[in-house]
């Protein structure tokens, strides 16, 4: 493995990506209670119900293509460098930043689609999803109703990202440590 590729996937380690989520609870808050308002919408259930598996994960990329960039823009957290020195580690912060922060949305979204799903399959009753659908109730259509239903509320995690202060967001994403910024400016 390159050295690049080492202290890349090192700091990427080390800012511990899975949890970054839940580190930033307002974002999280607001995730959970779009899910759960999503979960009591018919008309939600008709587009996961009408929906097919590719439109589904093109729907959830989407939604956590929205997240990652209003984190990335709202907060400031793209770095730039005008000296060539600092390119290569502008870039390699970048790339860290980025990586780090897909990989926590990505634990969102799938934290999300099994608390949804669990929670879908104990409020929604059976006999009511199938009245509301014309369709069998089954774990596929729970399934489809959870995967979008966590689409929607990685898009109300994004709206709740923007009320996260630029500094929670910064440490949810580098793990407070210090020197980042030092290190960039020595650069």
């Amino acid at each position: 493995m390159s050295t690049n590729l080492r202290l890349l996937v090192g700091m990427i380690h080390a800012n511990r990506p899975a949890r970054v989520m839940a580190r930033l609870s307002r974002s999280a808050t607001a995730a959970l209670g779009t899910g759960a308002y999503a979960l009591s919408s018919s008309s939600i259930w008709s587009l996961a119900h009408g929906s097919t598996w590719p439109r589904l994960v093109a729907v959830g990329v989407l939604s956590m293509l929205m997240i990652l960039a209003s984190l990335v823009v709202a907060h400031g957290l793209w770095e730039r460098t005008a000296r060539a020195a600092a390119r290569e580690r502008v870039v390699l912060f970048n790339v860290v930043t980025i990586t780090t922060l897909a990989i926590g949305i990505a634990a969102l979204y799938l934290g999300l689609f099994l608390v949804l799903a669990l929670a879908a399959v104990v409020t929604i009753p059976p006999a009511a999803f199938e009245e509301q659908l014309s369709a069998a109730s089954s774990v596929g259509e729970y399934a489809r109703l959870a995967w979008f239903a966590a689409s929607v509320a990685t898009v109300g995690g994004a709206l709740g990202s923007l009320v996260e202060s630029d500094q929670a967001v910064r440490d949810a994403a580098y793990r407070p440590r210090g020197g980042r910024q030092e290190t960039l400016a020595a650069g």
